[in-house]
């Protein structure tokens, strides 16, 4: 299928559909979006209510750290004048006298309580005590007179029971009422708060600030306590009654054990005419994550707001720690509340996105069009241009590199034309280098023998695996002059430094050089040192040179002689012994180095059932991919558990061997060896 067919194929699949799918499905879409507004809507209003909420808590606590300060510096200035009067008149002393008489009376033993100044109301056994405690009414008065609404009533009580009680509102008090608002349970010298209580005296919550009297000489005289109330300083949360008139302020304790929250004490704006009240042991039912993280907050001081759960309703919930201990004041307003000005613009939204919709899908219809048309045009000359560079690459891979593709524009395809002209001459010379290179491999496996020394007593093998199309690693059966023994058979193992064509040329070399000293005569030292003497005017300058293991072995005796140039020992496995041995002797410089460089023969024997083995250094030297050499302890290991194998399978075994330690598809140096085994006498 031509490419400007397919080109307006997959235009008209990409754009028809979606152009119906998208008519029936944009209402959906509409409707996914102005939920997505709407929501967005509803996180930025309830962030902003919770920060106004979060403010109006945080300037609660605030202001009630303020007052607080007010009632505790009145509470000292109550006790201290209080102490100062009871000095006066010694009350440790008529303390003393009292309870050596008799233990000082309860509430519903002492006399029934006097009425002074219309709004003071003094209990007291003794008429000395009765008498200091009339001294500090007036501070009473003057305090409450200057926080008329802070203070509900005040209140000093002696550890003889004595009582001097004042109250603000000025309302009667019966004894009763006023037994059941006494408390003496405080210690210290600092003031103490208590949690909210309900005044079952005046039917309202407050807070009690209690303060220990204390005489000069350390005696604990009684307390001093001033009742203030909860409305009265934690006040109506401003302007939020805009967005909710469902508000809840709560006065709640954070439990560190369980994480629970205790309500003290609660407030709702449609109950009760706003007024607090308390909720004893009960606890504020949200979720236990919500539970947990704003007691910890609290326990830590920190104000924050959570949205969560209560009774099933949304709620955001906003607090903030009191100064001191585990209580905070918690205000919540129901989420929905804060939904419903955001749900007044869904239906506006809708209008807007509808009329968008119906212009996009008009537009995009026109342009699609249009499109279709530019396509068919421009489709029709791309693919001409694409014609021509088919054609000019069939005819590269026929093997015709005179062809140049045309002039086929200046955009991409232009640039690919281009490229492909310059890559043309290159790879006619890769294709010529690679067929040389073929032909250099196959004229050097040629110089390798092709067959092996086929005798009785000895298997003998030998191999090579280059690592590239040529290499330097070189094995040969040489022969030698005429009048030598016909019993002798020479071999050579040689590896000339490097790979590739230089290698695979000096190897050639070499080799013709021992194969012209063989004829003169069969001395291994004489022969090596005339293959050095041609070798190093070749390769003077160069760097280059050979290692040669040039042996020799007698097969009627098992005299086995050898001379090494710069080339590795060769390892012998006695059958004897079951042990392994190395094959050194007295070597000499590799060939091409140095002239006039003289060779030692040495010499050994073989013996029934012995392996040796003369290889190039490709075989142990060969890494793991963790870097790990192959070593000679390996082919030590590989010949001993194949000893039983011919020459030739056990070369081709360790070469596999080899092979798998490499975990390559190919070595990264040349394999080379003659191996010889000496079967063993029947």
């Amino acid at each position: 299928m031509p490419i400007r067919t397919k080109i307006l194929l997959i235009i008209l699949l990409l754009s028809v559909p979606p152009i119906l799918f998208l008519r029936m499905s944009g209402m959906q879409s509409m409707d996914e979006l102005i939920s997505r507004v709407q929501t967005h809507s509803v996180n930025l209003l309830l962030d902003s209510q919770s920060r106004s909420l979060q403010r109006i808590v945080e300037d609660h606590v605030i202001l009630l750290k303020r007052e607080r300060q007010l009632i505790e510096s009145a509470l000292e200035a109550l006790a201290a004048s209080t102490a100062n009067a009871l000095e006066t008149n010694d009350f440790s002393a008529t303390l003393s006298i009292l309870l050596k008489k008799q233990p000082p009376p309860m509430h519903g033993s002492m006399r029934r309580m006097m009425r002074r100044s219309n709004d003071f109301y003094i209990f007291s056994p003794s008429p000395q005590i009765e008498e200091s405690l009339a001294v500090v009414s007036p501070l009473m008065r003057e305090f409450s007179d200057k926080y008329p609404e802070l203070i509900l009533w005040q209140e000093i009580q002696l550890a003889d029971n004595s009582q001097l009680f004042y109250s603000t509102s000025k309302k009667e008090v019966t004894e009763s009422q006023h037994n059941a608002h006494s408390m003496m349970s405080t210690s210290g010298k600092h003031s103490v708060w208590s949690m909210p209580m309900q005044d079952m005296m005046f039917n309202t919550s407050i807070f009690t600030a209690s303060q220990v009297i204390t005489l000069s000489n350390g005696v604990i005289a009684g307390i001093a306590t001033i009742a203030v109330p909860v409305k009265n300083i934690l006040r109506d949360p401003g302007n939020l009654f805009v967005v909710s008139s469902n508000i809840t302020s709560y006065i709640i304790q954070a439990n560190s054990q369980d994480n629970t929250l205790l309500i003290l004490a609660m407030r709702k704006l449609s109950e009760r005419e706003g007024k607090w009240y308390v909720v004893p042991d009960d606890v504020l039912k949200v979720s236990k994550e919500a539970s947990s993280r704003i007691s910890k907050d609290i326990l830590d001081g920190r104000s924050g707001a959570w949205v969560t759960e209560i009774k099933g309703v949304q709620y955001l919930a906003t607090f903030a720690p009191f100064e001191r201990g585990n209580s905070a004041l918690l205000i919540t307003i129901p989420r929905a509340d804060i939904m419903k000005v955001a749900s007044k613009e869904k239906d506006v939204i809708r209008y807007i996105f509808s009329n968008q919709i119906d212009i996009s899908l008009l537009l995009l219809g026109v342009t699609i069009f249009l499109i279709c048309i530019a396509a068919a045009y421009f489709s029709h000359s791309l693919s001409k241009n694409i014609h021509k560079l088919v054609e000019c690459v069939r005819e590269i891979g026929k093997g015709n590199f005179s062809t140049r593709i045309p002039d086929v524009g200046k955009d991409e395809i232009g640039e690919l034309g281009a490229a492909l002209n310059e890559m043309v001459p290159a790879l006619e010379e890769n294709v010529h280098l690679k067929s040389s290179l073929q032909l250099a491999s196959e004229v050097q496996k040629n110089l390798l023998p092709k067959d092996t020394p086929q005798l009785d007593l000895y298997d003998i093998a030998g191999a090579s695996y280059y690592c590239a199309e040529t290499g330097g690693d070189y094995f040969d059966f040489i022969s030698c002059a005429p009048e030598h023994e016909s019993s002798t058979i020479h071999m050579a193992v040689g590896d000339v430094v490097g790979h590739g064509v230089s290698a695979a040329l000096l190897m050639a070399t070499a080799r013709a050089y021992l194969r012209s000293s063989a004829k003169t005569g069969c001395s291994l030292a004489k022969i090596t040192s005339e293959a050095n003497e041609l070798l190093v005017y070749d390769t003077f300058g160069t760097g280059q040179f050979v290692t040669l293991f040039l042996a020799s072995l007698n097969t009627m005796t098992g005299t086995f002689k050898w001379t090494r140039a710069g080339h590795d020992a060769a390892i012998m496995y006695r059958n004897s012994s079951e042990s392994f041995e190395y094959i050194k002797g007295t070597g000499a410089t590799a060939l091409g180095v140095v002239p006039n460089t003289s060779y030692a023969e040495n010499s050994t024997t073989l013996e029934s059932g012995d392996i040796l083995l003369i290889a190039t250094d490709g075989i142990w030297e060969c890494m793991s991919p963790e870097g790990t050499m192959f070593g000679k302890q390996r082919i030590e290991s590989i010949i001993y558990e194949n000893r039983s194998l011919s020459s030739s399978e056990l070369i081709k075994k360790l070469y596999s061997e080899v092979l798998e330690f490499s975990q390559q598809p190919s070595l990264e140096d040349d394999f080379t060896c003659i191996l010889i085994k000496k079967r063993i006498s029947q």
